[in-house]
């Protein structure tokens, strides 16, 4: 004869590893006034004494009928309508493994008793109560760990019944030793209705709430389901930028017990970043639209809107096919940047025309890359001056392969060579630091000479080889050694102490150099880089050197 098996439980084992299920013993606090709101309370007041120890939750809803539902595992005890949220959580189970004793008041009835004596299944005696038009649930002696924030800092009870109760629609009073924390639910769905700085849009799973002017991705997104907070793209969610809302619709069913992640949940994340991204789209073209209309005036109003420009390059690429280019995507070099071009100095470029049209392109040199990615160190940083030099523009962002600007014709990469005029061939100067060695010439000027003509450097020195600067007479500053040696150490750290120093000694080297002996020349040089504008005509002093320095007398 065969044997067979059955199912067997524990009881006693499972209901004392009950208490194991929830992420955070915070969760008891959801659970009871998720039960509230099931009881269709309009309030809820949670009530905490820190010296007793003790905390408690009022409600005005309908009340508990039933006192043994409580104590009942595995069935809700919730009516038809209620049973289509799948209302099978721990619920009140949850506060008998968060204190010693916990009392209980509701239609007339109450109990209070050890929690301990509950779940070891004792019969735990019910007497009447005053208590009719609302629920009294007391835990004494609780012992409540809260989560974290993201940091290593925990939160207390004021902020974390703030944030769970953002999104119920029931009114929610906190009362902490007697001081009232006042508690908004701005996400709640009768909030929200009111809200005109939102816009709705149904879901087949639910209700998006989108605020004006903004063009939400996934990760902007707060969720709720039945009123509480769920986690529909935790990974991703940027807190800080929360520009819509949605709250699904009742009876989708979430993860038991935290109820805080849905079980189909990537099916819904579908269904809300494909709403996102089909009403950013409609806005977009509502907009570019409207801006069409205006003119190359409104083009510039409209792209001058950063958030608007960056949903277009995230969101709606294409839509830009047929659009003059915005300033804020062309690179160009500012006035600065002419001449000693430096790669720490890169974060400068920019273009300071508003808008690039297909026939403007005709004006302009065209790169089809960005040089100052392309040019990666100092030993391309003659073709990047020579690229300044020449006012190139080029396109900073990705577009659309079929973009207008991917169609016309763009320079690649380029030979520059460069030649030193007159050069001071008793100046050569080594420079030496810490971190690297600079070799210079001093020269009338430099040229480069390239596919878009001769440029000629008077004022500015220029790389002519690796760790070779060309330095014109005009050249005042001894910031060129950076054309040589980028300062940075095996780490990529910048090594200003050593640049500074450089810079410093060059400056003066220089001085000496082009003094040629004379004194007078050689201090002419000196104070020349100096703002005399505070100084008349009529002032004159006095210099004298010593073995302790300079000393300067009113004359």
């Amino acid at each position: 004869m065969n044997k067979s098996i059955e199912l067997h439980v524990d009881e006693n084992s499972l209901i004392n590893n009950l208490q194991y299920l929830f992420a955070s013993s915070a969760r008891v606090i959801n659970e009871l006034m998720q039960n509230a709101r099931r009881a269709n309370a309009t309030c809820v007041t949670i009530t905490v004494n820190t010296e007793k120890n003790m905390m408690s939750f009022v409600d005005d809803g309908q009340g508990i009928s039933d006192f043994q539902n409580l104590l009942s595992i595995g069935q809700s005890g919730w009516n038809e309508d209620v049973a289509l949220e799948q209302p099978y959580g721990m619920g009140f189970t949850s506060c008998l493994f968060c204190c010693e004793e916990i009392e209980v008041h509701s239609k007339g009835q109450s109990f209070r008793a050890n929690t301990k004596q509950i779940l070891d299944r004792e019969c735990i005696e019910l007497t009447p109560s005053q208590c009719d038009d609302y629920t009294d649930i007391c835990l004494h002696n609780y012992d409540i760990t809260f989560p974290k924030n993201g940091s290593c800092f925990r939160v207390d009870i004021r902020s974390y019944v703030t944030q769970i109760s953002k999104g119920l629609p029931i009114d929610v009073k906190l009362i902490v030793d007697g001081e009232n924390v006042v508690i908004n639910a701005p996400d709640s769905l009768r909030a929200l209705e009111k809200n005109t700085d939102y816009n709705k849009v149904a879901l087949s799973c639910g209700t998006l709430f989108v605020r004006k002017n903004t063009f939400p991705q996934l990760k902007n997104v707060c969720s709720y389901l039945q009123g509480l907070p769920i986690k529909l793209d935790s990974e991703r969610r940027d807190i800080s930028k929360v520009t819509a809302i949605v709250h699904f619709d009742s009876d989708i069913k979430a993860r038991l017990p935290d109820r805080d992640v849905l079980i189909e949940e990537e099916q819904y994340q579908t269904i809300v970043k494909d709403t996102l991204e089909l009403r950013n789209r409609d806005v977009l073209t509502a907009l570019k639209r409207n801006a069409l209309d205006k003119g190359d005036d409104g083009l510039v109003e409209l792209f001058s809107n950063y958030n608007v420009l960056m949903a277009f390059e995230k969101q709606a690429i294409d839509l830009m096919n047929d659009l003059p280019l915005p300033g804020a995507w062309i690179g160009s070099f500012n006035d600065g940047l002419v001449g000693s071009v430096f790669l720490s100095q890169a974060e400068n470029y920019q273009w300071d025309g508003h808008l690039l049209t297909k026939e403007m392109t005709a004006e302009h040199l065209l790169l089809g890359f960005d040089p100052i990615d392309e040019y990666c160190c100092c030993t391309e940083i003659t073709e990047l001056q020579y690229v300044s030099s020449t006012r190139a523009l080029w396109v900073t962002k990705v577009l659309d392969k079929n973009h207008w600007f991917n169609q016309v014709e763009k320079q690649s990469r380029f030979e520059v060579t460069p030649s030193v005029n007159s050069p001071h061939h008793d100046g050569t100067l080594l420079v030496c630091g810490d971190v690297g060695a600079a070799s210079v010439v001093l020269c009338e000027s430099v040229t480069l000479d390239g596919p878009f003509g001769t440029e000629e450097f008077t004022h500015s020195g220029v790389a002519i080889r690796e760790g070779v600067v060309a330095v014109p007479d005009e050249e005042k500053s001894g910031d060129f050694v950076q054309q040589a040696y980028d300062y940075c150490d095996e780490h990529g750290h910048a090594c200003e102490d050593d640049y500074d120093s450089d810079v410093k000694e060059i400056a003066y080297n220089l001085s000496l150099l082009r003094s040629k002996g004379n004194k007078t020349k050689l201090l002419e040089l000196l104070l020349s880089s100096l703002d005399v504008s505070d100084f008349g005509a009529d002032d004159k002093f006095l210099l004298s050197f010593d073995k302790e320095g300079i000393k300067v007398q009113k004359a």
